[in-house]
């Protein structure tokens, strides 16, 4: 959850407790925050607090709104001065603890959740706190408050789909099951339709993962991720002209992941147009040249031109990006055998057989 949508959650839960006058500040700067005009709202709110000093809504609403615009310093001395004004307000503390979470401080949010499960064990406080805990790759605990949270209430589809999120690693066809849940609930939930895609590609159910995926594009097409990984279940049904297009579209979206360029070079590969998969590994080299299996592929291209030159060049850089890999030091072996540097070959082709015996003809 952005900033912006969280401003949007405590416009949901304002609660008018000031002077008339106040009040009417604070509804206003309400519909501001609405239209994303965060300045404005915070003009607004500090009209309400000069004619209010003890509006405590208002203090805690401006805090979200300094968090919005990256000011922490004043965020927390709102919340600071609406605790105090308010002290144990359920609300406000929620407030925090999200501001918390989308600051990255989950420890914090976890502390502050706790605190308010004490005074309001509510479903929604038990999902937040699973999900700080889930942040920070406590499954375990994170399990136990989404489990909490459905128990408490079984009709909300994000308790399902956060539980499933936080089993996927263990367990994928839980994670399945779970977003099945969510569906049912929510039958236009996108993370739930994005999630069970995900669960399902991890189980190797390439077409279930492309069905769910088309659910999901359908109710939402600005996801580069969708169509990535629509793009790679494609690719594993040998669908290779659907997944170029989809690792396309992926790549417009979000033009910053090596890996789109990298898969979408081996699909290009695949269709045999060598010179856009050379293209696209050069792209995926050049963001992350460390990235072992972009100049492996390189040089399987040139290989099967039978151009050693570079292709010797291609599988050195694949070898010393992971030299634990003895497949790398074995196509060194059999590139410098064509460049006939005999002696080169023999190392290559040694380090090869000591990471991997059975290599060894």
């Amino acid at each position: 959850m952005r900033l912006f949508e969280i401003v949007l959650l405590l416009i949901s839960t304002v609660v008018l407790a000031g002077s008339p006058q106040a009040e009417g500040l604070l509804e206003e700067a309400t519909d501001l925050a609405a239209l994303d005009l965060p300045n404005a709202a915070i003009d607004k709110l500090d009209l309400a607090i000069e004619i209010d000093p003890e509006f405590s809504e208002a203090f805690s609403f401006r805090a979200a709104l300094h968090a919005q615009q990256g000011e922490v310093d004043l965020a927390f001395s709102d919340f600071d001065r609406a605790l105090e004004l308010s002290p144990s307000d359920p609300d406000i503390l929620y407030r925090r603890a999200q501001v918390y979470s989308l600051l990255g401080r989950h420890a914090e949010a976890v502390v502050e959740l706790t605190t308010l499960i004490e005074i309001v064990p509510d479903a929604v406080v038990f999902n937040a706190r699973g999900k700080a805990y889930q942040d920070l790759e406590e499954i375990e605990h994170a399990l136990s408050d989404f489990n909490r949270a459905i128990a408490l209430d079984s009709q909300v589809a994000e308790y399902y789909l956060n539980r499933g999120t936080a089993l996927y690693e263990t367990s994928p066809i839980d994670c399945v099951m779970n977003c099945t849940m969510a569906i049912e609930l929510d039958p236009e939930y996108f993370d739930a339709y994005f999630n069970r895609a995900v669960g399902h590609f991890s189980l190797q159910n390439h077409q279930h993962a492309v069905n769910d995926l088309n659910i999901a594009i359908d109710l939402r097409q600005d996801m580069a991720q969708a169509y990535y990984y629509r793009g790679m279940a494609h690719g594993f049904l040998n669908n290779f002209l659907e997944a170029i297009d989809d690792l396309s579209l992926a790549i417009e979206l979000d033009s910053d992941q090596y890996s789109y360029y990298f898969d979408r070079g081996y699909a290009f590969e695949l269709t045999q147009q060598t010179e856009l998969a050379l293209d696209d590994y050069d792209m995926a080299i050049s963001m992350n040249p460390g990235y072992a299996p972009a100049h492996f592929y390189k040089g399987m291209i040139y290989r099967g031109l039978e151009q050693w030159e570079p292709a010797a060049a291609a599988f050195r850089k694949a070898a010393e990006a992971d030299p634990l890999d003895a497949r790398y030091h074995f196509v060194c072996g059999e590139a410098e055998t064509e460049l006939g540097n005999l002696q080169q070959a023999e190392i290559d082709f040694q380090k090869a057989y000591e990471l991997r015996p059975d290599l060894r003809p």
